[in-house]
């Protein structure tokens, strides 16, 4: 769905059959308690681990799969001490661009591929999730193990990749993250756990994930859409078979409204639950801030941190 250019009647009735049963308003709301359950196992997992170094993208990135995981097969995916690798979907591929080198798999990126792809058709369901909705729908069997391991990477880790950003950031900036802290402090309580309810209250929190977007928007480069037929937009026109992008409007992220509330609470409950340091007493001022490229835009060292 993500890569597909052709704005095809599969591609619309798939989006629409996500949007209605994944990223509605409504089934967004339905999700807010696995949320909370999975964000409360990241914070339990990381006060076991205080005066400890951790990697922040692995902790991430295992307490948001696990979400995913359940919303879609009703299973973890991942244990938060078992070091995840985030690789898989952000590594680019050379073959997308020398076609040439496609039947080699220099970076064996189609067999690591295929073995998650296993993995995940030999899970065990026990209650109702996205995957039994797609499987009473009518949905093949390979239109579920192309959409599924797809939604399953994007949103993974374009979440993981934002909140790691903006936790570099506010490291380096002691001003945001005191007057963020007072924040939740003042509207939450000390010892209070934060629901999603508590999210339209903090509006500075709301500030540091849109400046951390425009700085480091998660996604490089835009996603490309083919227009099947000649077309006009606006006062444009668009061409037949020509490929245009989108960031905005009908085109834009189905799944905007699910990462939201993801990225909002996982970095509240970070920021408030616990204090945090740099390993060896590391300046946050000479944190490497180089940017990696891939599908999305990672930190190309990983952060790792301390919590207390």
């Amino acid at each position: 769905m993500v890569w597909s250019r052709d704005l095809s009647n599969h591609w619309k009735f798939l989006r629409a059959f996500c949007w209605t049963h994944l990223f509605s308003s409504k089934a967004v709301e339905s999700q807010a308690a696995l949320r909370k359950e999975k964000v409360s196992e990241m914070t339990d997992f990381l006060s076991s681990r205080k005066g400890k170094t951790v990697k922040n993208s692995e902790i991430l990135f295992g307490a948001i799969l696990n979400t995913l995981g359940n919303l879609f097969f009703s299973k973890d995916l991942c244990d938060l001490d078992y070091e995840s690798s985030t690789k898989l979907g952000a590594m680019p591929n050379i073959s997308d661009f020398y076609p040439l080198f496609d039947a080699l798999d220099l970076q064996g990126l189609r067999k690591q591929t295929e073995l998650y792809q296993n993995q995940l058709q030999a899970i065990s369901r026990g209650r109702s999730d996205f995957l039994d909705v797609m499987i009473d729908s009518g949905f093949s069997d390979l239109q579920i193990n192309i959409s599924l391991p797809e939604l399953i990477v994007v949103g993974s880790d374009t979440t993981t990749s934002t909140i790691e950003w903006a936790r570099a950031e506010l490291l380096r900036n002691n001003g945001a993250m005191h007057k963020l802290q007072a924040e939740l402090t003042s509207k939450i309580g000390e010892n209070d756990i934060i629901t999603e309810s508590n999210i339209s209250e903090l509006p500075y929190l709301a500030a540091c994930v849109k400046e951390t977007l425009r700085i480091h928007p998660p996604t490089p480069f835009l996603i490309p859409r083919h227009a099947p037929e000649t077309c006009k937009i606006m006062d444009y026109s668009i061409p037949k078979n020509s490929s245009s992008y989108h960031l905005v409007g009908r085109r834009i992220c189905p799944g905007l409204p699910f990462a939201r509330q993801e990225v909002h609470l996982i970095l509240a409950s970070l920021i408030h639950h616990f204090k945090w340091s740099l390993p060896n007493g590391e300046d946050p001022m000479q944190l490497d801030m180089k940017e990696k490229f891939g599908v999305t835009l990672q930190k190309e060292k990983s952060l790792l941190v301390v919590p207390i």
